[in-house]
């Protein structure tokens, strides 16, 4: 795990309807600064289904699919995520 590099701090231009792009600056500021950047690569879980994690992501930059996988093994596409997103808000609560 990284700190946040000071370039995160500045507005990139989050998406408007995104969380980050929702927040005032200094409210976006304040959660950027707590936070500790993690860098995946691509195709990699980053949340297992059903599991109960006590922490959330907050994309800086990328997508990602929300998918569920049911009993047969189909899976089902259930939302795709962009940075200034939050996900596994659903596993942590």
């Amino acid at each position: 795990m990284l700190p946040m590099p000071t370039t995160m701090t500045q507005d990139p231009g989050w998406p408007s309807n995104s969380l980050l792009g929702r927040l005032r600056d200094n409210t976006r500021q304040e959660l950027l600064n707590i936070g500790t950047v993690v860098r995946y690569t691509a195709d990699r879980e980053v949340i297992e289904q059903d599991a109960k994690d006590t922490h959330v992501l907050l994309l800086l930059d990328g997508v990602v699919k929300v998918q569920t996988t049911d009993e047969t093994g189909d899976t089902a596409l259930l939302a795709i995520r962009v940075a200034g997103d939050l996900v596994g808000e659903m596993a942590a609560l």
